[in-house]
């Protein structure tokens, strides 16, 4: 248990046309100014849904294998590594490039043009950072950007040990809750602290604030909420048989993949006067939820590694696709280079690929 502790604190420290971008660089200097208005999030909502719906969409999560980011290395991809540096020096996929989240927007304004690459692929060593920016991205409309599935544990074992490996468990299996939770009654919005008054804009204000000031304290880990969830508003991110039949976290309420956090389904069922935590089966899909309803002005959390991190059994059972349940065989050991080292030339690894459709969940 205090291993998993210091593991979570590792990760503690650690589209759009052109045209329009230059409308959109406005950066939320002093938004201390703005009052809070429930109007925005209403605005900002309607512009998500009438401009893709992203988040209750097939293309959600925006998930990439290990094996077709290797396989595309020679293609036109750019791979962007959000860890720390020394992390990166340590060893990182060849030609990708390190910088934090804060940077990413400026990046994609003033330096690149985003859509000019077929695939931007965020990396983080358990994936979650890089989902959260996945999906903000997406919802600017940034269709081309991914996260690397379970990040760069699924690409080297040493990184799986110190991740992935070392935080799935089966540990709270015998507290688990059977019984289903109704939902609050619809309620309001939150208050978005915003400047801007259409839909375009106030995302991307949105999305400066929540980018810029980044830290990856949204996670939870699944002992924390397990010991303390009358503190929290806890939905369960998966469809209503599993929840009943596999269990869940104490209190937890279920909530439809693909479907619930619209305007005219169960959105405004969520408090605004109280923390929520979002889980799924591994975390990943969460992130983007999350991401989803920060940009609305929720305060939420996601839970680290999802099921996977305190009924990995249940969910090796029950969800044996390698979308929602980490193994060993997950992890695909191909090469990283060190910073400043001349990478070996070597024939390219053959490795079996298997597609993963996107059905709802991780």
């Amino acid at each position: 248990m205090f291993i998993r502790n210091i593991l979570l604190k590792l990760i503690v420290l650690t589209g759009l046309p052109l045209v329009m971008l230059a409308a959109c660089d406005r950066k939320a200097t002093d938004t201390e100014q703005a009052a809070p208005s429930a109007q925005k999030s209403a605005i900002l909502l309607d512009w998500l849904e009438a401009n893709g719906n992203y988040i209750h969409g097939n293309a959600v999560p925006a998930l990439i294998d290990a094996t077709d980011v290797y396989a595309m290395s020679n293609q036109n991809i750019l791979v962007i590594d959000f860890r720390l540096p020394e992390q990166y020096d340590e060893g990182h996929i060849e030609h990708s490039i390190n910088m934090r989240p804060p940077q990413v927007l400026d990046y994609f304004k003033n330096t690149i043009d985003p859509k000019s690459f077929e695939k931007i692929v965020f990396v983080t060593s358990n994936g979650f950072v890089a989902g959260y920016v996945a999906a903000i991205t997406r919802m600017l409309g940034f269709d081309n950007t991914y996260a690397l599935r379970f990040g760069l544990s699924s690409w080297d074992k040493s990184i799986a040990e110190n991740f992935w490996l070392a935080n799935i468990n089966s540990d709270f299996v015998d507290k688990l809750d059977f019984a289903p939770h109704p939902k609050n009654n619809p309620g309001n919005l939150p208050a978005l602290a915003v400047k801007a008054n259409n839909g375009l804009e106030i995302a991307w204000e949105r999305a400066n604030q929540l980018l810029e000031n980044f830290t990856p304290e949204y996670l939870v880990t699944a002992e924390e909420v397990f010991d303390n969830h009358e503190n929290y508003y806890i939905a369960n991110y998966w469809p209503e048989d599993k929840y009943l039949k596999n269990g869940h976290i104490p209190g937890a309420i279920q909530y439809q993949p693909k479907h619930s956090f619209q305007k005219n389904t169960d959105l405004t069922t969520l408090p605004t006067d109280k923390t929520i935590v979002v889980y799924c089966y591994s975390g990943q899909h969460s992130n983007f939820i999350v991401a989803y309803l920060h940009l609305l002005g929720y305060d939420v959390r996601s839970v680290a590694y999802g099921a996977n991190g305190f009924i990995h059994q249940i969910m090796a059972e029950t969800e044996a696709s390698p979308s929602r349940t980490f193994t060993k065989e997950q992890i695909k050991n191909l090469p990283l280079v060190k910073s400043g080292e001349t990478p070996a030339v070597e024939k390219m690894i053959e490795i079996p690929t298997e597609t993963i459709k996107v059905a709802g969940g991780c």
